[in-house]
């Protein structure tokens, strides 16, 4: 796979999550062909301020990615709102995305299996996203549910935009 999909990476306020996270995703060997952004919500109220500037200044160190972008925002907005911006701005450049959020600790081969089956089922009208997590013990095979999971999960802008589109509809 000659293109690497995009990382985007949701956080708060748990600084140790998020930096096994990161850590996490440096141990993918594709990690150096990777675009990563962070997406970074400003605190709610005064106690949350520690814990956002950490964070922030961590996200300031990050190397070992082809770049590392920051979404920080300025004013609290909720996560409905950060997600949503955070996604429509890397859409703007890419057609393909990997989202996960803080607390996801990631196997080394995540990416390598997250890319390609972008690649594969990239024309699978009946794949809405890729995912390594499963709900179901030892299972060491491809299998397609109809459950969606948000714990790191890799998708397409046109799917993606066509699945919020119905699920925002009456």
């Amino acid at each position: 796979n000659s293109f690497y999909a995009p990382i985007l990476v949701f956080v708060h306020t748990r600084f140790d999550h998020f930096k096994i996270c990161i850590e996490s995703l440096l141990k993918c060997s594709e990690a150096k062909y990777s675009h990563l952004f962070i997406s970074s919500d400003f605190q709610r109220n005064d106690d949350e301020k520690v814990d956002v500037d950490l964070i922030r200044n961590y996200v300031k160190t990050i190397k070992g990615f082809k770049s590392v972008t920051p979404i920080f925002f300025n004013k609290n907005v909720g996560i409905q709102y950060a997600s949503k911006f955070s996604t429509n701005k890397i859409f703007e450049n890419y057609d393909q995305i990997i989202m996960l959020e803080d607390d996801i600790e990631v196997s080394p081969f995540f990416l390598n299996y997250i890319n390609q089956g972008l690649d594969f089922y990239k024309s699978d009208k009946k794949v809405l996203t890729i995912s390594g997590f499963s709900q179901l013990e030892n299972l060491n095979e491809v299998y397609f549910s109809n459950a969606f999971n948000a714990w790191g999960f890799g998708t397409w802008k046109d799917k993606f935009k066509s699945f919020l589109n119905y699920r925002g509809s009456d």
